[in-house]
């Protein structure tokens, strides 16, 4: 979701917005989100909202993207990798981290369930 990792930079590091909009894929775009500097002063209370409208948009833009998650069912969906605030991790052997993707797709399934 290179759209949230740009929006932690909107308004305050335009060079980093623009890299990161410009990188090659998430992981790229990761890295570059992860070491920037001047993030947004209210990113800590704006992110999962950040995070909610990329992923329905993206959601509503793509048709296969929407039927692969309606074939989802009412099962959890967990983003394995990447942070531990966007995804999960295994290492552990135990699933642990936020994994605010998945439930920001778990959201939207259920709305678009309800429509």
């Amino acid at each position: 979701m290179f759209e949230v990792h740009a929006h932690r930079y909107a308004g305050n590091n335009e060079g980093i917005r623009q890299k990161i909009e410009a990188a090659g894929d998430g992981e790229e775009a990761f890295r570059i989100g992860e070491f920037g500097e001047a993030e947004r002063s209210d990113w800590e209370t704006t992110k999962e909202q950040v995070l909610a409208q990329g992923v329905e948009a993206r959601v509503n833009q793509i048709p296969e993207v929407k039927e692969e998650l309606l074939k989802t069912s009412n099962r959890e969906i967990n983003m394995v990798g990447g942070d531990l605030w966007m995804g999960v991790s295994m290492s552990t052997g135990t699933l642990r981290g936020q994994n605010m993707l998945g439930k920001a797709l778990q959201a939207i399934r259920t709305k678009l369930q309800n429509t």
